[in-house]
């Protein structure tokens, strides 16, 4: 066998056909074709500040912070990272950090609170036992805990949050402890710590987009009712009235997950007979002047359970705005009277105590968002009719489909 022959036809590489190039993507469709669905992306905002607290002892620098905020702000996996200067290391053992999450909770606005701590997360940045003598400057990095144990439960880590009206809150602090050595006659260690409070907003958007308000009602309810959710309710007569009572339809996006910032629009159907449907109306056939107050609200609600005992507080955070000139009175074919108008509902930025942390619960705190639809005569004594609340919960978040996020 010709060994040489065989070893140089072994040399010579097989050829190869060049692979067919990869397509070119894009996100704008091309001429033929159509975007099916797309997720928008909310842009994050640039955090290039810093938050410094200094004391006698040590100067504690927080990073990534959004500029001139007055307390520093982390959201989901949020990343806390800066640095120690420890200004006299002297007869120092231990330097450690913490990240300690604090339930204050009661059931009256002028109450006593009860403490609880429900996160504590601890780190030893140096002790003497290392080899390594403590440096003036340690630099340090952790990841805000998603989730926690609550009454045995795993559960997100909820938002900061206040209560007033419940003297509750639920609140974070990092703690910078610095340990020295025992004095002769002592019997603890001789500490100095810095608490700086921190606040926790996790990010959070609806699922999926709410229709424009900008489109009329009418239309889309017709070629796109899955967008819209529809509540019923009644407002009765009292039992000595003939007079049938009006039937409700309020209309909502049907997502029912909206930002803080949205603009929700709304759609209300009143329906029965002419004679019911006139204590809604005015002199001019608007809904403005008669009998009958019509009130579309947002509304926060607190629970709060301490112990055996459980509360609950009610805030009206958002008034609905009536468009009364879109209202339209119709005849419907069971000869019973329809009567249209749209609205528009937003949260009202200007309080005192502006409205940040999307709704959460956990086993003895829930704060949750309604949508309430008020029937109110103006006169109850006299009135035919009863007074109607009609409630639908909602979920407020963070962040808007597509636009900006909300101003943290």
């Amino acid at each position: 066998m010709d060994f040489s022959r065989a070893d140089a036809s072994s040399e010579v590489p097989p050829q190869y056909t060049p692979s067919t190039p990869s397509p070119k993507y894009s996100s704008t469709p091309l001429p033929g074709e159509e975007q099916v669905a797309t997720s928008q992306r909310v842009p994050t905002p640039t955090r290039t500040g810093s938050f410094r607290r200094i004391t006698d002892k040590v100067t504690v620098v927080l990073r990534d912070q959004l500029p001139g905020s007055v307390q520093p702000i982390y959201g989901r996996h949020g990343f806390i990272c800066g640095y120690l200067v420890l200004h006299d290391i002297t007869d120092l053992v231990e330097v450690s950090i913490k990240l300690v999450g604090i339930k204050s909770l009661g059931i009256t606005a002028f109450g006593t609170a009860v403490k609880s701590i429900f996160l504590e997360e601890s780190y030893t940045m140096w002790t003497a036992s290392s080899a390594e003598p403590c440096p003036d400057t340690i630099p340090f990095a952790l990841v805000w805990p998603p989730t926690f144990s609550d009454a045995g439960q795993t559960r997100p880590i909820p938002p900061s949050y206040k209560c007033e009206g419940l003297s509750s809150s639920l609140s974070y602090e990092f703690t910078v402890t610095l340990s020295k050595r025992k004095q002769l006659l002592g019997f603890l260690k001789p500490m100095d710590s810095v608490s700086i409070p921190l606040t926790y907003l996790p990010r959070i958007r609806p699922p999926a987009p709410m229709i424009p308000s900008e489109l009329p009602f009418m239309s889309t309810v017709k070629s796109s009712p899955e967008e819209w959710h529809q509540i019923m309710c009644s407002m009765q007569s009292v039992y000595s009235s003939d007079l049938a009572a009006i039937q409700c339809c309020l209309f909502i996006p049907a997502v029912q997950i909206f930002a803080l910032s949205d603009a929700i629009p709304f759609h209300i159907q009143f329906h029965g007979p002419e004679a019911s449907l006139r204590y809604l109306r005015g002199s001019d056939g608007l809904l403005e002047g008669g009998e009958i107050q019509i009130c579309v609200s947002l509304k926060r609600r607190t629970m709060t359970k301490v112990l055996d005992s459980k509360a609950q507080h009610t805030r009206v955070i958002g008034e609905g705005r009536i468009a009364t000139v879109k209202s339209r009175s119709q005849s419907r074919l069971d000869g019973s009277h329809a009567l249209d108008c749209d609205g528009e509902l937003t949260i009202d930025h200007s309080s005192e105590v502006p409205i940040r942390a999307p709704s959460f619960s956990i086993s003895d705190v829930a704060v949750r968002d309604l949508i309430v639809l008020e029937l109110k005569p103006l006169q109850p004594l006299k009135s035919p009719f009863i007074e109607m609340i009609q409630e639908h919960p909602i979920r407020l978040v963070t962040d808007p489909w597509t636009e900006e996020p909300h101003p943290a």
